[in-house]
């Protein structure tokens, strides 16, 4: 897989910056989950490498945010 990168990219409003990373490929084709519109390279980092950290660890419990009701 490869990580994180980001563009800059030109629009009618300006420039503004994307976002983008790989995730598991569907019947062999590459797939991708971009996000356009951040006005700033370090936005769109900071909320690409929070995307792509949400994205690994989809479906893991964390002990300590879930209650023993929630859980069962």
């Amino acid at each position: 897989m490869i990580g994180l990168c980001i563009r800059k990219r030109f629009t009618t409003k300006g420039t503004v910056y994307e976002y983008r990373f790989e995730i598991a490929s569907i019947n062999g084709k590459r797939k991708w989950k971009s996000k356009s519109g951040f006005k700033t390279i370090t936005e769109a980092r900071i909320e690409g490498r929070a995307a792509m950290k949400q994205y690994e660890n989809y479906g893991q419990i964390v002990k300590n945010q879930i209650s023993v009701s929630d859980f069962f």
